[in-house]
């Protein structure tokens, strides 16, 4: 009986003809070094493509390294790579309803990731290195350990009752663009840490969105290129819930340069820490634009500013802080400084406000049951 095998050509740097070819695995449990779980029998090498579409749940151990031009996800598939390594020049992807879980050993995908339509990618440990990782709408990606450096990150729309991405234990490490790619993603940050790198671009958070950060969870975030928390006026949800959000590489803007943009950041718990000023409603908006509000609501948890806090400080625009609970200490408040129609409001209704310089009042709105200076107030 013969076998029919898709053979796709590629030119060698000889000039010669290399073919590759699609190896299909057999669906059962069983080492990826070995033949004769494949079809055609024998191990797809650096020029082949390996599948993974055969129906069914089942696991892929790694006896070796492995190298190939890309793979298909159409099942639910374990891989444990127990400490070797797999190479995909090409690329990820995925079909129908699947789930790929990676674990044990080192992942490379030369090619942009999409998980879409209740597919689902998990990273249980080791390492991966990702050119970029997207979600759109229905997929998620889980992070539950191990080490990951990623050039792009972007998310949409999460599965029913779940997010977009979730994250557990280990570190993401994402050196380019972070983007909200549509609305209504959500981030659930439940332990481990998201990192933006020095060099790296940044938050640009184009659509709304919901980011939890929970206990054991932390952002920390050092790139030195942008801070943009909200590009929409539908309104982006930035929560602390017993995390840690710390910047220390650029000025940190709740807004963005994009007309009517909206932000709101909630401390309900842990702490949220700046190294460098922050601006609710701090930056300059289109003529004639309606004005835009960015708010900082805090219940709880400390909220550490060792630069300036701006409360509307360009043209249209309001900063509002409110406190209900918790201590906060900032280093200077200065409230509707500049730009025509630029407002802030702070409340105070419960907690610990401490500024040891300037609290400097423009164009404000104050109501205040209890400030607490260290030194005299200009």
């Amino acid at each position: 009986m013969c076998k029919a095998i898709r053979l796709t050509a590629m030119v060698g740097l000889s000039g010669t003809a290399i073919f590759a070819a699609d190896y299909t695995w057999d669906g059962a449990p069983g080492s990826f070094q070995t033949d004769t779980h494949w079809s055609p029998v024998g191990v797809p090498g650096a020029a082949d493509n390996a599948k993974f579409t055969t129906a069914g749940t089942y696991g892929v151990t790694f006896s070796g390294n492995a190298t190939n031009v890309s793979t298909v996800i159409g099942a639910d598939v374990t891989f444990g790579l127990g400490g070797y390594s797999w190479l995909l020049s090409g690329g990820l992807t995925f079909s129908g309803t699947s789930i790929a879980r990676f674990g044990g050993g080192s992942l490379t995908v030369g090619s942009p990731v999409t998980v879409a339509n209740n597919q689902k990618l998990v990273l249980n440990s080791g390492t991966s290195i990702f050119t970029n990782m997207l979600t759109e709408s229905g997929g998620a990606i889980e992070v539950n350990g191990g080490d990951h450096a990623w050039q792009g990150f972007s998310c949409s729309t999460p599965p029913a009752g779940g997010a977009s991405f979730r994250m557990t234990n280990g570190t993401v490490s994402v050196s380019g663009d972070f983007i909200s790619s549509s609305a209504g993603a959500v981030y659930s940050l439940e332990g481990g840490t998201l990192l933006i790198p020095p060099g790296g671009r940044g938050f640009q958070l184009q659509k709304s969105y919901t980011f939890n950060v929970y206990t054991n969870a932390m952002i920390d975030y050092r790139a030195t290129s942008r801070m943009y928390l909200s590009y929409t006026s539908s309104g982006n949800n930035l929560n602390i819930i017993g995390g840690t959000f710390t910047n220390t590489g650029i000025n940190l803007v709740l807004g963005s340069p994009q007309a009517n943009s909206r932000a709101t950041v909630h401390l309900v718990d842990g702490l949220f820490y700046s190294s460098k000023p922050v601006y609710a409603g701090g930056v300059s908006f289109f003529p004639g634009s309606t004005k835009v509000t960015d708010v900082l609501q805090q219940s709880g948890g400390h909220l550490q500013l060792d630069d300036t806090f701006y409360l509307g400080s360009q043209t249209n625009s309001m900063g509002v802080y409110t406190q209900s609970g918790g201590t906060a200490w900032c280093k200077n408040i200065r409230m509707g400084c500049y730009g025509t129609n630029a407002t802030g409001k702070l409340t105070l209704t419960g907690g610990t406000l401490a500024t040891p310089n300037t609290l400097y009042v423009g164009y404000v709105w104050l109501t205040v049951p209890e400030l607490h200076f260290w030194r005299a107030v200009n």
